[in-house]
């Protein structure tokens, strides 16, 4: 859990493209996904690690698939038991299963998959960040729909 809390420290306080925050952030979720005997713990390093190597070309598709697999365990009800994700899920600092999806998006959106991520955050009824990746992707026309049904629905 320090280590998690101390990669956590160093993406946020060290610039996002600098090479050698790259390495340290890489050397503490390594040791953390290879020495991990929780699933929370283990899933959490992967997050880590699926956000830092998004901006690599050579490790780009890993880390978009393991953030899908993060997605996917959410819906296996056989991954981990209550007690075992309870013991550390306040340490941790796991997202739910819609932060999750709404982080897979972030990075889709990032890297230009817009449908993608629109996809995602649709599910997730994140409208507006949905409706403006409609926008990016060229389909202005259903985006115009989109934000005109928000309207319609929209209580406020």
């Amino acid at each position: 859990m320090a280590l998690q809390a101390y990669v956590n420290y160093l993406s946020i306080s060290l610039p996002a493209q600098a090479e050698s925050t790259f390495e340290y952030i890489r050397a503490y979720v390594s040791f953390c996904v290879q020495k991990s005997n929780n699933w929370l713990a283990f899933s959490k390093a992967l997050m880590y690690r699926t956000k830092n190597e998004v901006d690599r070309s050579k490790t780009m598709d890993r880390s978009l698939a393991q953030g899908q697999a993060l997605i996917d365990q959410f819906r296996e009800a056989q991954s981990a038991t209550f007690m075992e994700k309870i013991d550390v899920v306040f340490a941790c600092n796991y997202p739910m299963f819609w932060g999750v999806q709404h982080e897979l998006a972030k990075l889709y959106n990032k890297l230009g998959v817009y449908m993608s991520a629109y996809e995602l955050l649709h599910q997730v009824g994140i409208h507006e960040e949905a409706i403006r990746c409609l926008f990016k992707a060229g389909r202005h026309t259903q985006a115009v729909e989109a934000a005109d049904e928000l309207m319609r629905t929209s209580t406020t």
